[in-house]
This record gives C-alpha cells, structure tokens and sequence, in this order.
C-alpha cells in the first residue's frame, strides 16, 4: 500500500517535518513526482493497481483478498477511496452497536463509518470511531471531494510508515525502504494508535488534542 499526496492537503503538519509550510498549489514537478513513486511501487509487486486523482494524490495497492491475518482491500463510496490492509477482529461488535448492515469488507466498514462520523464540526466523532476498530490494521483515505487524507495505524497496527519527498509530496507506505529509489523520500514510522489528520499533524487516539513531533530532517528541494 502507497498514497503519495501534495503537501498542500497537510497544511500545518508539515512543521513535524522541520520544514515550514506554504500553501502552494501542486506544480507539474510535484505531479511527475508523484507518478515516479507510484512506477517504483509498481516495479516492486505483482499485480498493482493505482488510483489516479491528480493532481493532489495517487493511491496504490495490490489487493489480496485470500489473506487470513493481513488482507489487503479496496472500498470507493462517491468521492472517498479507502485503502484498508489487516482485520478488524470486532467486526460483529460494531455491526450490533451502529446496527450496521453486512458490509463487503473492512474497508467498506470503515467508509460506512467515515460517511456517518467524518462530516461533523469536530473530529472527536470519527476518531471515537476509528478506536473503537480493534485489530491489526493499517488504512488511509482520501477524499477527492474535501481534497483530505487521513492514515492511521492501529492500537495493533500493522507497521505502517510516512515520510515527505521532493516537490511538495507526502507518502504513506507499509514498507520502510524501496528496493530502488530514484525519489529521495525521508521515512518515519507512525506509532501504533496514531493518526495523521488533514491540516492537524500526528496525533494519538488517547490526548488527540496534542500534536505529536517527529525526528527526521526532510529531504532537498522539497
């Protein structure tokens, strides 16, 4: 799983990146970027697909469905894509406690719950909600329509990492290296139970009233 996104949809959370942030719009730079990216994913795995929604964000993944512990799917409702890799283990809990009808799969799970909590005035209804899934996952979404992301790895999250490249770009991936890199992408690792949300930064489900900072300088000619 990759999504490689403008950092114009981040705003303020590229200051966790020792860097300051301008609003600028994506460039064709920024573009090419993020189509390189999405080349070196695809020369790394069978089978990948890619979500192209330029010029702000471009979604890969390689979907396995016959996966018992870390399956990887795909769920897309209007707008909004979700990109969903591992289990969530009470999906009979939260189906009795929002009275959810069946779902395909824990990404439509997890849209069905950003459509209903994800428009409130605050964040604190969505992020209840993302904490309530228990399991080993990892998911990220973005919705074309607000023009933002949000990625978290769970309280027994599948590793999940991110980093900011050049021109503007800002990626989220399962893996910590690429095999070959021809983009210069500085990585960090999100924490189990932590979120990056549009326009706030990293936060953590327990005090999401507190940005998280993270350690590593940014690349050149970012």
């Amino acid at each position: 799983m990759l999504a490689v996104f403008h950092k114009s949809l981040a705003g303020p959370s590229l200051k966790l990146m020792g860097t300051v942030v301008v609003e600028n719009l994506p460039t064709e730079q920024s573009e090419e970027t993020m189509k390189e990216l999405s080349r070196l994913f695809k020369d790394e795995h069978q089978d990948p697909m890619a979500i192209h929604l330029l010029p702000y964000c471009i979604l890969n993944t390689v979907l396995d469905h016959k996966s018992v512990t870390t399956p990887s799917v795909l769920a897309v409702k209007d707008d909004v894509v979700c990109l969903f890799r591992g289990t969530i283990e009470n999906r009979a809990e939260i189906a009795a406690s929002y009275k959810l009808p069946p779902r395909k799969n824990d990404a439509a799970i997890v849209l069905w719950a950003y459509d209903k909590f994800g428009d409130q005035e605050t964040d604190t209804p969505w992020l209840e909600a993302v904490e309530h899934f228990k399991g080993g996952f990892s998911f990220v979404i973005y919705d074309a329509t607000k023009k933002s992301f949000f990625v978290t790895s769970g309280l027994d999250g599948i590793p999940c990492f991110w980093g900011i490249g050049p021109h503007g770009t800002i990626s989220s991936r399962l893996a910590w290296r690429w095999r070959a890199q021809s983009v210069k992408v500085s990585m960090e690792n999100y924490p189990k139970g932590v979120t990056m949300l549009v326009k706030k930064g990293l936060r953590n489900f327990q005090t999401p009233d507190v940005e998280l900072k993270a350690q590593f300088a940014p690349p050149e000619n970012q």
